[in-house]
């Protein structure tokens, strides 16, 4: 067994190794990076939904894609906001 694997570091040289800017994580997802990677996240568990789903034996059945179940959803919820009644600041502080 390698004796470097259960290497460990004190408290006091975590906290001077973070606070050196060249040991920092740097960041490097930009807007594009990020938004990309969320709608590969929506997508891909949406497929494993879809097989899970399948394995199991169960169909879904709408008539057609604007019945599917989270749609409805989506849409119950955008009614529900836009139709609860708007508060206005009249405070001018």
């Amino acid at each position: 067994m390698d004796p470097q694997f259960f290497r460990t570091k004190s408290i006091d040289q975590l906290i001077s190794d973070a606070e050196r800017p060249e040991k920092r994580l740097r960041k490097s997802l930009g807007w594009l990076s990020l938004t990309s990677l969320g709608i590969g996240a929506v997508i891909g568990s949406g497929i494993f939904t879809v097989i899970g789903t399948a394995i199991a034996g169960q169909k879904l059945e709408v008539k057609s894609v604007l019945n599917a179940p989270l749609l409805e959803y989506l849409i119950l919820c955008l009614a529900i906001t836009s139709s609860a009644p708007r508060r206005l600041n009249t405070n001018p502080n």
